[in-house]
């Protein structure tokens, strides 16, 4: 996924629109749960995932578990 993927780039509500997160500050962790955006300000620690599918449907498949129980 690019910056140009969505219709609207994720904003930090103090500081406005986040920046793409290189996938080289990334974990294979975070890279497998999908996008990360943060925030461009100094110290500011706001970050936001768009979730992969892979990960959309490991959280569908567990809470299909959890409703049969």
């Amino acid at each position: 996924m690019t910056t140009t993927d969505l219709a609207t780039l994720p904003t930090c509500n103090t500081h406005g629109q986040m920046t793409l997160r290189p996938a080289d500050r990334q974990s294979a962790e975070q890279r497998w749960c999908g996008t990360w955006y943060d925030c461009a300000a100094h110290r500011c620690l706001t970050s936001v995932l768009l979730p992969s599918p892979a990960l959309m449907a490991q959280l569908a498949e567990q809470a299909t578990r959890a409703g049969a129980r």
